[in-house]
């Protein structure tokens, strides 16, 4: 675009369309992203696909680890306690791989 041009009414609107397109398709991509890039269970042998982001593990997993070790991962987790939260889930990982907790 020239300097001291004004785009017209038909440009404008073309541009707008270009971007909308462009959003839109920049979401489902990002969508698509989100689902291939989605994490898998912290369980060694299990490989499942979690449920959400920030999930730890798969549900049957996570419900087969005892309560206060939830709790700890959960709250070392929102505290930011990154050495207690770690030891936690070494502890989880280390419980099922070891077959001490069943499904």
């Amino acid at each position: 675009m020239r300097m001291g041009v004004r785009p017209s009414a038909r440009q404008l609107a073309a541009r707008e369309r270009h971007a909308a397109i462009s959003r839109a398709a920049w979401r489902r991509a990002e969508a698509v992203r989100a689902v291939m890039l989605a994490p898998e269970c912290a369980a060694t042998e299990c490989g499942a696909r979690v449920a959400q982001r920030g999930h730890l593990m798969c549900r049957d997993h996570w419900l087969s680890l005892p309560l206060e070790l939830r709790l700890v991962i959960l709250r070392s987790q929102a505290a930011g306690h990154v050495r207690s939260y770690q030891d936690a889930v070494t502890a989880a990982v280390d419980l099922i791989d070891n077959g001490r907790v069943g499904l």
